[in-house]
């Protein structure tokens, strides 16, 4: 099933690193989502992103609620395009699409102003004009890398 979601703007930042992991490995952790506890095979982005003490996904089969969260995350699943997104705060949508590569995986994570057509301007202001987006975005994406080599390698 396909989440459907508006197109959004262009990328406010995007970063892809390569993988040198089995495609369908890669796919089975990342798009292994259910509704139920976070735990190292079930929502395993969220959990990198947030821990994995206390978190829970309800919802699905497309769309989930992290519940336990610091916030109010969505998670948006579409597993006919290889992509998982979450959504937090009154802007945010960060997107990770995943493809296979000459090396085994590669990996592109989007950064998306979602707000309101008549709140979408004052997102740049709000974060002081997103100086230092595209390195965070990059630093995140290399330890999402970092982090699906080591849970791949045991």
């Amino acid at each position: 099933m396909s989440v459907s979601r508006p197109q959004y703007r262009t990328p406010l930042a995007q970063v892809t690193v390569e993988l040198d992991a089995s495609i369908d490995d890669v796919r089975r952790l990342l798009l292994g989502v259910a509704a139920g506890e976070v735990t190292s095979t079930n929502g395993w982005l969220v959990g990198h992103r947030f821990g994995f003490d206390g978190l829970s996904l309800e919802g699905g089969p497309a769309r989930f609620t992290v519940r336990g969260a610091p916030s109010t995350i969505s998670v948006d699943l579409d597993k006919d395009r290889s992509m998982i997104a979450m959504e937090g705060g009154w802007w945010y949508r960060g997107e990770h699409w995943i493809q296979a590569s000459n090396r085994g995986a590669r990996i592109t994570h989007r950064v998306l102003n979602i707000a309101g057509v008549g709140s979408r301007w004052f997102v740049p202001l709000a974060n002081r004009g997103f100086m230092h987006l595209t390195d965070e975005t990059a630093a995140h994406a290399d330890t999402l890398a970092d982090a699906i080599s080591a849970v791949l390698a045991d």
